[in-house]
């Protein structure tokens, strides 16, 4: 789905907002200029009446059809001229009570007149699904621009810079509207969250929804969902957004308490989403043995049948930019 239709909804409701308080704001206008000139709206009145006499003279047809409907248009002129010097001699703003939107493409709509949408509304989307993603901090410092090879040697740097390039197909992929599935796996402070980051801002770039998040909070999600969700509750569900958004990032999995709970969860996460072809990027610190014992045999053959499995060479490049910020 192009866009969450929670930040669809929103950012809509404050377009309309803002395009309604624009409109109320030029008619308080037009109310204040017409009781100070009320010659302006006797002009107002009648040009509001010169386009269906157009109308009617085109319905109307005939001999000197295009003499009458050249009268009127001189009339509109006329009449046009003696408003703007009826206003300025008055001392108002020559657009005093036309409201006056912010976007003069879309008039505040969202949409262009031929019903594309506009690119107003476009960043409005996508800085809501920047701050919904629950990577808007991380998205503003790094992407795929300022990810540095210079911390990696040799064959490192050549497997990184395999990485690089497969984590920017990725993300072309899924912005696109295809379906790919990744696997991010090494010790901490090697770049997978930092490639995180630039994937989720090209995807959003895009015009996709993404979710991002631990694997701790999404099963404290789930939990809370199955153990702790009140009688009665008629709010979405916590976990919606984990099913329905258009590439979800399961960060640290493995730092969550295993047990048949949360296995059954990430199963049926993973499951759900593979059959509707919605993309997932999985990073973990935890080796491959540790998540074969970990997880069932159900989950691994997923992971590493369904997904492209990537193993972030080098050490930690986080403590090594810390040690050269400090020196």
């Amino acid at each position: 789905m192009p866009y969450s239709s929670e930040n669809v909804r929103t950012v809509t409701e404050a377009f309309s907002n803002k395009r309604s308080s624009a409109e109320k704001i030029a008619e308080e206008e037009r109310e204040q200029l017409y009781a100070a000139l009320p010659d302006v709206k006797k002009i107002d009145r009648r040009l509001s009446t010169l386009g269906l006499r157009i109308f009617g003279e085109s319905m109307r047809g005939g001999d000197g059809i295009a003499a009458r409907i050249a009268r009127i248009k001189a009339e509109t002129e006329e009449l046009v001229s003696e408003r703007a010097r009826l206003v300025a001699d008055g001392g108002f703003r020559a657009d005093m009570g036309e409201p006056r939107y912010e976007c003069a493409v879309c008039s505040d709509t969202g949409y262009d007149k031929n019903g594309k949408m506009c690119g107003c509304l476009k960043r409005a989307l996508i800085c809501a699904e920047f701050q919904s993603s629950g990577m808007a901090g991380l998205i503003a410092k790094q992407d795929f621009d300022n990810f540095s090879l210079d911390y990696y040697t040799g064959a490192d740097a050549r497997k990184m810079s395999t990485i690089l390039e497969k984590s920017k197909e990725f993300a072309a992929c899924v912005s696109g509207g295809g379906y790919m599935n990744m696997l991010f796996m090494g010790g901490t402070g090697r770049g997978k969250t930092h490639l995180s980051s630039g994937i989720a801002k090209k995807v959003i770039e895009g015009g996709c929804s993404v979710v991002y998040e631990s694997a701790q909070n999404i099963f404290a999600d789930f939990e809370h969902e199955r153990f702790f969700r009140s009688y009665g509750d008629k709010t979405p569900p916590k976990t919606d957004k984990y099913f329905d958004c258009d590439l979800l990032i399961i960060d640290d999995l493995g730092t969550e308490v295993t047990n048949q709970f949360t296995v059954s969860c990430l199963y049926n996460l993973i499951n759900t989403r593979m059959v509707s072809e919605k993309s997932m990027l999985i990073s973990t610190n935890v080796e491959q043995n540790d998540l074969l014992e970990r997880y069932t045999d159900r989950i691994i053959s997923r992971l590493f049948g369904e997904f492209a499995a990537y193993i972030f060479p080098g050490r930690d490049i986080r403590s090594a930019k810390l040690k050269m910020t400090k020196n």
